[in-house]
């Protein structure tokens, strides 16, 4: 008779504890549920111009390091002194090795690469040059070190009828991080006049830089000053751009 009793007891307190385990199981199904959710913010987040940017497994924020400027049409003393600024959105210092800009380099979407050991400085500027820094006619002075924002690419190509750049984190699957112009279209901005070169500027570096009323043409007189370039004294700028600066509109 006593079995009978605790057996019925026993019954007695699982029917009871049933449908708060099952409300307790649905309450841990919805909570993991949220949680997917919410990771898969992190994946195929962005899109510009029909190309989606994936983080995949280690997110990196895309448009933290942006194409800020570009020279693409070379200096007037030389068409081959070209060079590519990037921009550093965050308060952070970013380590660019192994960095790649795609449609950069020689030949139908050739690309450049960023050697290792280089890095952008919160909030800086980082350049880089096709020619050497004794050769450009940017007005630098001593040779750079790594820590100065500044690397040589002898491989840089951009050509003058237009480019669309494509800067990748080649350590994060190519994660695509920013892209400048359009594919298949001339530079967004611009100009190769006779005897000069006038440099693309992004107007606002955290908008999309695919589009053409975000980018300009560097004519403003401050751009062609000795700040930024070689000048002889007595004559005119004849180059126009800030490489290492803050845009000037």
């Amino acid at each position: 008779m006593e079995k009978m009793e605790e057996k019925a007891k026993n019954e007695y307190s699982f029917s009871f504890l049933k449908p708060i385990l099952l409300l307790a199981g649905l309450f841990l199904f919805l909570f993991l549920l949220k949680i997917n959710d919410t990771f898969s913010l992190f994946s195929d987040q962005v899109k510009i111009e029909g190309i989606t940017f994936s983080a995949a497994d280690n997110f990196f924020p895309v448009g933290a390091v942006v194409i800020n400027e570009v020279m693409w049409m070379g200096s007037a003393e030389d068409p081959k002194d070209e060079w590519i600024e990037l921009k550093n959105n965050t308060d952070e210092e970013v380590d660019l090795s192994g960095w790649n800009i795609q449609s950069g380099g020689k030949g139908k979407k050739g690309h450049i690469e960023i050697p290792h050991g280089y890095s952008i400085k919160a909030d800086g500027y980082f350049l880089l040059l096709r020619k050497k820094w004794d050769e450009s006619s940017i007005n630098l002075e001593d040779k750079p070190d790594k820590d100065d924002g500044l690397v040589h690419i002898s491989g840089m190509d951009l050509d003058d009828d237009g480019e669309q750049l494509i800067l990748t984190n080649k350590n994060k699957n190519g994660l695509v991080i920013d892209i400048a112009g359009k594919e298949d279209e001339k530079w967004l901005a611009g100009e190769d006049g006779e005897g000069s070169g006038m440099s693309m500027q992004r107007k606002d570096a955290e908008e999309d830089g695919t589009k053409e009323d975000n980018w300009q043409t560097c004519r403003e007189e401050e751009c062609a000053g000795d700040e930024y370039w070689k000048i002889t004294e007595g004559e005119a700028g004849l180059n126009f751009g800030t490489p290492g600066g803050e845009n000037i509109f």
